[in-house]
């Protein structure tokens, strides 16, 4: 199976004797080889970076892919469709209100 380039994982249970942010970005593997970038005077292979981030709602994935990706919408109003889907979730799950 071929490795995701990009991707952002959820680890529920991060392993023991790991320490690993629960929501986190990771960049993947080329043609099986870690992608690597120098850093000071080593090299840091960004496989093994888990990049922190928050909470990624799927409707920002979704704006993501039709914005950006080109995925084609199968509803005229899918904007709107994604906002008060995001607003519902802020009222109803988060304390937050964007």
């Amino acid at each position: 199976m071929t490795e995701a380039l990009m991707r952002w994982d959820y680890v529920c249970n991060v392993p023991p004797g790991k320490q690993w942010c629960k929501h986190h970005f990771q960049v993947g593997r080329v043609a099986g080889k870690a992608v690597t970038v120098p850093f000071n005077s080593e090299v840091l292979d960004l496989n093994r970076l888990h990049t922190p981030t928050g909470f990624v709602l799927i409707e920002y994935v979704l704006r993501f892919l039709l914005t950006e990706m080109g995925v084609k919408a199968t509803s005229d109003d899918w904007e709107s469709i994604l906002e008060r889907s995001e607003s519902k979730f802020f009222k109803e799950f988060s304390g937050r209100t964007s």
